[in-house]
């Protein structure tokens, strides 16, 4: 169907302008009423939303409740991780840790790699935040397996390398930091820097 087409492709690009650090392209991409596809594709909509409203600062309460409404309305799947991984980022620390513990062990994520990134980041990040320095250095290690052979999804890089960057060095390991700054920053130059045109740089 042509709509659900060009509502594909609109998410697409909406990714790829978040992956480049614009939200505000990310926003202007997604302009078809997804009012009559189907849950799946109305669920990624209001994921991107609420994804372009927290990194622009916002908290946007109308978003979140959708997207809760949605996430309960569906069986976990690899169309469902993605929005519940964007609402945990909005839940207590303390709840969302353990959560991402199953999230992480989801049969759904085991042929989604860099779906799989995306959740590991989480744990790490929420797990050294409630003092669980070793799931954090736990989660981080299997992220680090597999960056080696994929990308991470749905999640800016960056954030994922100073995440990693932050738990090794609270763990110790200095070299491993630098290593994971070290690609960070790799990421922004070849991606934000030479990637993406002038006109479009922040």
């Amino acid at each position: 169907e042509l709509l659900t087409d060009l509502v594909i492709g609109e998410h697409h690009i909406a990714q790829l302008w978040l992956t480049l650090g614009r939200p505000d392209l990310a926003e202007a991409a997604l302009v078809s009423d997804t009012a009559t596809t189907e849950m799946r594709f109305r669920l990624r909509r209001t994921t991107l939303r609420l994804r372009i409203a927290r990194i622009e600062g916002r908290r946007d309460e109308r978003l979140l409740a959708e997207l809760r409404e949605g996430v309960d309305a569906m069986e976990l799947s690899s169309a469902r991780l993605p929005a519940e991984l964007e609402l945990l980022r909005a839940a207590p620390p303390e709840l969302a840790v353990l959560r991402l513990a199953e999230v992480c062990d989801a049969a759904a994520l085991r042929e989604r790699p860099g779906l799989m990134m995306h959740a590991l980041t989480l744990r790490a990040d929420v797990a050294r935040r409630t003092g669980d320095t070793n799931q954090a250095f736990a989660a981080i290690r299997k992220l680090l397996e597999l960056a080696e052979r994929f990308m991470p999804f749905d999640i800016d890089p960056t954030e994922m390398w100073s995440t990693a960057y932050a738990v090794l060095a609270e763990a110790g390991d200095m070299a491993g930091a630098d290593a994971a700054a070290h690609r960070g920053a790799q990421w922004r130059l070849s991606i934000r820097e030479r990637g993406l045109p002038a006109e479009a740089r922040r």
